[in-house]
């Protein structure tokens, strides 16, 4: 899963601003058989994008993203709303982290 954060210009134009992963993906995931070429590569890459590790408060309607590489700052109109935000989001690194725990637990099954 991925967050997008996307900036809507006056004409209606959606600009992608900035986008980070929820969760690891991949990354620990054990392989039947290594993989070579460029497929390692685009494996080595993926392996240090950045990944949201938690959501936090700061100030009255801002609040921080917190990944693996850097925090990133956001404004959003009300006290509310970035205390949603913040809520939403670790709750889907919670449902994430549950999701690929489950999907190890039944990968190792079928391997065994």
């Amino acid at each position: 899963m991925r967050l997008l954060c996307v900036k809507q210009k006056g004409g209606g134009q959606v600009s992608l601003k900035s986008e980070v992963g929820l969760g690891a993906g991949d990354k620990g995931k054990e392989r039947e058989k290594p993989r070579e070429g460029k497929e390692k590569e685009r494996d080595a890459s993926k392996d240090c994008r950045n990944v949201i590790e938690s959501a936090e408060p700061k100030g009255e309607r801002e609040f921080v993203i917190l990944t693996s590489n850097r925090s990133q700052t956001y404004a959003a109109e009300t006290s509310a709303m970035s205390a949603m935000w913040v809520e939403k989001i670790n709750e889907a690194l919670v449902r994430g982290n549950a999701h690929l725990q489950t999907r190890t637990q039944a990968w190792r099954l079928e391997s065994r």
